[in-house]
């Protein structure tokens, strides 16, 4: 396959075309490593969208990238290896992986009775999040009481602060004895 020598009309950085299908250029990266580790096709169409320009100005498509081992390569080489692409396909893949996701995915989405959804259903949805508030009501009070016990150490010197490789902590008294350590006085 030969080599183009240019960036195809319309294709723009990767952090541009985030920004414009809305995501993260993070996201776009690993979808398009996702794509270059994948062995299906419909996944490596993706890559079709896609080109990678070097410092030197060497341009390769998307599907002349075989492994992420010759991006860490030209990396490597200080060739600075950036990615183009055309952000259409690019906001048409992720409109298709939202539809499918919507659908599969019932820790992200709320859950919501169906049409049919009898009284018990609703019933059981209710005691179900009355118990989840009940187990974080209770999570909140551990955490005061905690909260309370460290202010009155705090108050009574029973803590001191200690500062450690220039980070401040706060310590029990029979832990800050080792001579590296040195203490401020109590607030």
């Amino acid at each position: 396959m030969d080599t183009p020598n240019q960036i195809r009309s319309g294709y723009i950085k990767r952090e541009d075309a985030a920004e414009s299908v809305g995501r993260s250029p993070k996201t776009i990266y690993r979808h398009i490593k996702k794509a270059i580790q994948s062995s299906d096709e419909s996944s490596k169409a993706l890559l079709d969208h896609c080109q990678l320009q070097l410092l030197d100005g060497e341009v390769l498509d998307g599907r002349q990238v075989e492994s992420m081992e010759l991006i860490d390569q030209h990396r490597s080489k200080g060739r600075v290896p950036t990615w183009y692409l055309d952000p259409q396909p690019f906001a048409d893949h992720f409109n298709q992986t939202q539809n499918r996701s919507d659908g599969d995915s019932p820790e992200r989405s709320v859950a919501k009775p169906s049409r049919g959804a009898t009284a018990t259903s609703d019933g059981r949805l209710v005691e179900q999040y009355e118990q989840r508030i009940k187990e974080k009501d209770e999570r909140i009070e551990e955490l005061q009481k905690d909260k309370q016990q460290l202010r009155v150490q705090l108050n009574t010197g029973t803590m001191r602060r200690v500062v450690i490789s220039g980070r401040q902590s706060w310590v029990g008294r029979r832990v800050w004895t080792t001579p590296r350590h040195s203490l401020s006085p109590p607030a």
